[in-house]
């Protein structure tokens, strides 16, 4: 430690006598947005690891420019490997600027200095003072691929001024950003970068691509792009079209990244840095409980029945939008597609086409499920009409990873994801009995159950996760009038089937999920369990079963005991959402698990979260089980 000290007070010396303005106090007490980057900056500024990196990559790729200008037959953009046409033309290196060529660690510390984070004004004051320099490494590699002949050209996200407007030519009418770029560009590298070589963000009307597809696309019009370098994966290829298998083979011979720990396209998943915390996949060092004990565990739950999920690229890969306006959406599926949904049902929400389904409903399940994640962390998602794990992965936030999926063909499946730093003992079974797929009294076999084992301090916890037939949501579960309560009674036995079996093994268990039933006026009735009075705790006759919540909290065996959590469903209000579908019970022998102090009244506390205008008609479910 001492060593360490005695080098900063070297260093800090050193800098003051150098460049006395570089150690200006910070302008006002950094937040947490700030000091999160600390360390970032300052490894890019003070590490000579990271300039040997930048050195090591520049070395590397300068090595293969031979070979690259040599390969005609290759490119290294998959956009204009996907369009042919380019073994003709001059070879060239499509390379980034900020954190690639220009180093803007000065503006990057300003920004830590003042306790902010990314500030546009900021960092156009930086770019127009045109006072980067080059990264180490770069100045040679452009010697010499200029040497051999190569195209250089520069993509980057340096913004004109969009707000100003364009020409008749369809170009930004102010854009002071773009001659500032290319002066630093000039000065940094010592050749006369052409401006036409430097292509920038809202530089052109309709080419707003913050990755840098529709401009690489541009490129490849005049250049066979032989190599790209940048820091960022947009800088090579869309993010969401990057295949870690697939792509491998380029890294390190037509790819060549540089490090950036400070930023990047990657953290744009995390609205906040609470979200980054829940990423993070830690080691459960169980020498960090406090002393005289083990550390208080939480496991927060989040159930959210997601209303007809559908994996965008099976609905574009089945035509479904075209085919289904062509039949004027009828209340059908498409033929030969179980496993999509009916044609109507997002119609009913404004969604006719794949733009829609991504703007209405896609992006604002993300944009929900990133709030919620966050604080406090949600560590269990059990989600229900989901179609299957593509749809579930096309809106879960980074920070989170499908575990388990019921597997019929269907459009309403249901699941589970985790938080990847979870760090738990977990199982999935599937629990079949709950479709009724072998019962000839059910004309269509509905969902499946799902069962999450999660081990909590050496002890499981059996999570349920269940979406029961709809549309008998009070009522007697015996009337002859109603084929979907009859269909509800035949489910009954299975689900009390699963719970026996959770009692019998000593397993603490949970039930979780759109339950399609109002349990709460069951058990404010008193209502019975069967329609003959026989009792409850005997075998079970579907025909008589008269109400559920009775029939399966029948006490028999005594483990098997369960309460309903305490609601608070004021986020229901105005019609904002289903307010009595979905539910949660647990076993008493969970409870006995549980904090006394994390309890309600005696009872396990839950809330519906607030919902996601147009993107589902029930509201996500939470509870916190603190042990």
């Amino acid at each position: 430690m001492r060593i360490r000290i005695i080098s900063f007070l070297t260093l800090a010396c050193l800098s003051a006598a150098q460049a006395p303005s570089a150690l200006a106090q910070p302008s006002v007490t950094p937040p947490v947005v700030a000091r999160e980057q600390l360390n970032a900056v300052l490894w890019s500024q003070q590490a000579v690891e990271y300039r040997a990196l930048s050195l090591q990559t520049y070395r590397q790729a300068s090595a293969r420019l031979a070979t690259v200008k040599a390969a005609s037959l290759q490119t290294a953009s998959v956009e204009q490997a996907q369009a042919g046409g380019f073994k003709s033309k001059k070879p060239g290196v499509v390379l980034d600027i900020d954190e690639t060529v220009l180093d803007n660690g000065p503006a990057n510390a300003r920004g830590v200095m003042d306790g902010r984070g990314f500030d546009p004004k900021a960092f156009e004051r930086w770019t127009l003072a045109a006072q980067a320099t080059a990264l180490p490494g770069v100045r040679a590699f452009v010697d010499k691929a200029r040497a051999l002949g190569l195209q250089l050209v520069f993509i980057t996200n340096r913004e004109c001024d969009k707000a100003a407007g364009y020409d008749n030519l369809g170009r930004a009418k102010v854009c002071p950003q773009k001659p500032a770029t290319v002066q630093n560009l000039r000065a940094a590298l010592g050749y006369k970068v052409a401006d036409a070589d430097v292509l920038m963000r809202h530089e052109v009307q309709d080419r707003d691509d913050s990755d840098k597809q529709a401009r690489r696309a541009e490129v490849a019009r005049r250049v066979r792009i032989a190599m790209l370098i940048g820091d960022d994966l947009n800088d090579f290829i869309r993010r969401a079209d990057y295949d870690a298998q697939r792509h491998a083979d380029k890294w390190g011979a037509q790819w060549f990244a540089l490090p950036n720990a400070t930023y990047g396209s990657w953290e744009r998943g995390f609205a906040s840095v609470a979200q980054k915390y829940v990423a993070l996949q830690a080691w459960p060092d169980s020498g960090s409980a406090p002393e005289g004990g083990s550390a208080e565990s939480r496991l927060r739950l989040l159930s959210w029945n997601m209303a007809w999920l559908a994996d965008p690229a099976a609905l574009q890969a089945a035509n479904f939008w075209a085919d289904c306006a062509r039949l004027g959406f009828p209340n059908a599926k498409l033929a030969g597609h179980d496993e999509l949904p009916f044609c109507d049902v997002y119609k009913r929400d404004g969604i006719t086409t794949a733009a829609q389904y991504e703007s209405k409903k896609l992006a604002a399940l993300r944009a929900r499920l990133l709030e919620m994640s966050s604080e406090p962390s949600v560590d269990v998602l059990a989600v229900q009409e989901v179609q299957n794990a593509a749809a579930l992965a096309a809106v879960l936030p980074p920070a989170f990873e499908v575990r388990c999926f019921t597997t019929r063909p269907d459009p309403q499946n249901i699941g589970f994801a985790v938080r990847k730093g979870l760090n738990l003992p977990l199982t999935c079974d599937e629990v079949i009995s709950l479709s009724r797929e072998d019962d000839a009294e059910v004309g269509r076999p509905v969902r499946r159950g799902l069962a999450l084992g999660v081990t909590v301090q050496g002890k499981t916890l059996s999570i349920l996760n269940v979406h029961l037939k709809s549309s008998c949501p009070v009522g007697r579960l015996d009337s002859t009038s109603n084929r979907n309560c009859h269909t509800l009674q035949r489910q009954v036995a299975p689900l009390e089937a699963w719970i026996e079996q959770q009692a019998e093994q000593g397993r603490p268990f949970m039930i979780v999920g759109d339950w399609n039933r109002d349990l709460e006026a069951e058990v404010a009735g008193g209502f019975p369990a069967r329609s003959d009075a026989s009792d409850p705790a005997g075998p079970v006759n579907p025909a008589v079963v008269r109400n559920m919540w009775p029939e399966i909290n029948d006490l028999q065996p005594a483990t098997s005991a369960m309460e309903l959590v305490r609601m608070d469903r004021s986020a229901s209000a105005a019609r904002a959402c289903h307010d009595i579908l979905d539910q949660m019970a647990y076993s008493i022998t969970l409870k006995g698990l549980l904090a006394p102090g994390s309890l309600s009244q005696g009872t396990l506390p839950a809330r519906f979260e607030k919902p996601a205008a147009a993107a589902s008609d029930h509201c996500p479910l939470s509870t916190q089980l603190v042990f």
